[in-house]
């Protein structure tokens, strides 16, 4: 009863036997497909985790998360490229190179990579999701919701029901697997768009991008449509040649600079050259070997953001930063230590609060769990200072903290 019910969930709600439904299959074919077989997967909040069809029947699960109890026990062919678990039901897709698995309980898939690490987005599902005026559409509650993505598949722009447009970025999982979140709030969904999503052939030689409310298809791009920034080139770009410096986490100064050749020197890279690439919505991209570096040109182009949920850093147009004038120190001061008010973080819903003295260049920081620690405080140039050994900047009624960000606020000291 199980194995039906499971093979059901998976045919019916994830849509994913397609031909295999229905049809006689041998089981010891289906057995030589999966016996021995290891695969990875993703959870959210842990490393991974690894499951192997063993060659006597067992399933082998390393890890911990959601799945540990699915995969326990025996895994037996339900079907031609298939097999279930309890009510898991698992099916290879048609390259023999992820395993589908869909969740009995949210109906929500995961996809395994062949091996024992999870693979990024592949290249071919990268060209599939990434075609130049293609968004991927759906409709729920009646409505149209569109994503699309940039030319790497790193990044999307999605319309909601609403007319919301958000930026996102994309962390691929399992090979065609994905997860979508906002570009700036970390773990935080987007009304209409499941985190989780992965695509799949449909059958008669086209798409569909999949998650456990609705499918999205491939259709031309409407006006209303959001689409992502396009490339151009880097003769339009007011960056080449320039250079700028900001500082890091900790106060050390950074250099910055983008020949017009094509190369980035960006002092916490030594040894690499990576290209820039500029866009239409005044931003510029390099990839270095960890990570993608994205920043915005800000409207006099004297600044460069680069504004992420870990971090928020400031660089400055040129080798030096804007010093910070003699008759600005005495204001800067009065501001922060402004009377009968203090600065106020809640991450993670733990409140810190920095009060600063205005007698001294001392910072109280209360924490907490109500342990206070006395540091100084000292302005590195216009608008940044630090305190402690950790870089802020001073925006409005806001402080800034650089790496890894937190935001303060002033409020009364009640």
């Amino acid at each position: 009863m199980g194995i039906k019910t499971g093979l059901f969930v998976l045919c019916a709600t994830a849509g994913l036997c397609g031909a295999y439904a229905g049809e006689a299959f041998d089981a010891e074919k289906t057995k030589a497909l999966f016996a021995g077989t290891e695969w990875a997967g993703d959870e959210r909040w842990s490393k991974g985790f690894q499951v192997t069809f063993a060659k006597d029947g067992q399933v082998v699960y390393k890890g911990w998360g959601g799945w540990q109890k699915a995969f326990q026990g025996k895994w037996v062919p339900s079907g031609g490229q298939s097999v279930s678990v309890n009510d898991t039901a698992c099916e290879l897709s048609p390259d023999r190179k992820k395993v589908f698995v869909v969740s009995p309980e949210n109906k929500n898939v995961t996809v395994l990579s062949r091996g024992t690490k999870v693979q990024s987005l592949d290249p071919a599902s990268r060209a599939v999701l990434s075609k130049p005026g293609i968004v991927w559409a759906a409709q729920i509650k009646g409505q149209r919701v569109t994503l699309a993505f940039e030319g790497d598949a790193a990044r999307a722009v999605a319309r909601t029901r609403k007319g919301e447009v958000v930026q996102c970025r994309v962390d691929g999982v399992g090979g065609s697997g994905m997860r979508i979140f906002r570009d700036m709030n970390g773990w935080n969904g987007i009304e209409d768009i499941t985190h989780d999503k992965f695509l799949k052939e449909d059958g008669k030689g086209g798409w569909v991008l999949k998650d456990y409310q609705a499918e999205s298809l491939p259709e031309p791009a409407q006006p209303d449509d959001a689409l992502p920034p396009q490339p151009i080139s880097r003769a339009k770009s007011q960056l080449g040649g320039t250079s700028w410096c900001g500082f890091d986490g900790k106060g050390k100064l950074l250099a910055l600079t983008f020949s017009p050749s094509g190369t980035v020197s960006d002092s916490r890279f030594p040894n690499e050259k990576p290209e820039w690439n500029p866009y239409d919505d005044n931003t510029v991209r390099y990839k270095t070997k960890d990570k993608t570096i994205k920043l915005t040109h800000d409207a006099d182009k004297k600044r460069l953001m680069r504004e992420t949920d870990k971090v928020r850093e400031i660089w400055f147009s040129g080798r030096q930063p804007p010093k910070l004038a003699m008759n600005e120190t005495k204001p800067l001061k009065e501001k922060l230590a402004e009377k009968d008010k203090a600065w106020f973080s809640y991450d993670d819903g733990k409140r810190t609060v920095y009060v600063f003295n205005d007698k001294s260049a001392n910072v109280s920081i209360i924490h907490d769990d109500g342990k206070t620690q006395t540091v100084r405080w000292d302005p590195l140039c216009a608008g940044v200072i630090r305190i402690g050994e950790e870089v802020f900047m001073l925006e409005g009624e806001t402080l800034e903290r650089v790496e890894p960000r937190m935001t303060l606020k002033q409020e009364p000291n009640l």
